[in-house]
């Protein structure tokens, strides 16, 4: 699959993607980060905390410092992101903690204001044979088009 590196799969796999979140750099509140805008190398001196989800999935944006820990779950990440580190992740995610003032968004000098990423579904193409498996890929669709309005 291609987020798994695998251009082609071997067996009968659909996929539908179902639209792009933003994603964007979070550090603590406290952070030694500067306010203003850093480069990725200034970023790649300090702790970066991954989400094991990114991490499994090789997603771009891993493994950008030299010194990075993987995170099982969002809620710790963020949760280990109030006491030290920076991290990509979705800004949906991550507004709550913005709102509460425990972190702090990072701006980039060499990234655009917008980085997003797709959101694919994969599945067994066998599934489109199915009448009930087909309504339900495409409710899921349906919905995440409406969400993406």
């Amino acid at each position: 699959m291609p987020g798994l590196g695998n251009l082609h799969p071997s067996i009968g796999i659909g996929n539908v993607n179902l639209g792009t979140h933003e994603l964007k750099v979070y550090t603590s509140v406290e952070s030694t980060l500067p306010t203003s805008p850093v480069s990725i190398n200034e970023l790649a001196t300090e702790l970066q905390l991954i989400s094991e989800n990114d991490f499994v999935n090789q997603l771009r944006h891993t493994k950008l410092s030299s010194e990075y820990e993987v995170v099982t779950s969002q809620q710790l990440l963020f949760s280990k992101l109030r006491l030290n580190g920076w991290t990509v992740a979705p800004e949906s995610e991550a507004l709550p903690y913005v709102k509460r003032g425990e972190i702090r968004e990072v701006e980039l000098i060499e990234a655009p204001l917008n980085i997003r990423q797709d959101l694919i579904m994969f599945y067994n193409i066998s599934s489109e044979l199915s009448e009930r498996e087909s309504r339900i890929l495409n409710t899921v669709v349906e919905v995440c088009q409406k969400l993406q309005q």
